[in-house]
């Protein structure tokens, strides 16, 4: 989610995952819902590598 986001409160979002085992927010600085246009996406680009990485270790084990 970004912090010009059209979602009101990122927190409330987190409901709708209350099965998952593991969950992280990440609320990317100047950003809105169009991430990928954003000048900080290089931000959520390194989340999303950590977060594959991370998976995949855990398959891993």
């Amino acid at each position: 989610m970004g912090e010009r986001d059209v979602c009101q409160d990122p927190l409330r979002e987190l409901a709708a995952y209350a099965s998952c085992r593991d969950i992280a927010l990440f609320v990317g600085r100047k950003m809105g819902h169009m991430h990928n246009f954003a000048g900080t996406r290089h931000a959520l680009w390194r989340r999303l590598t950590a977060f594959i990485d991370q998976v995949a270790a855990e398959k891993r084990t």
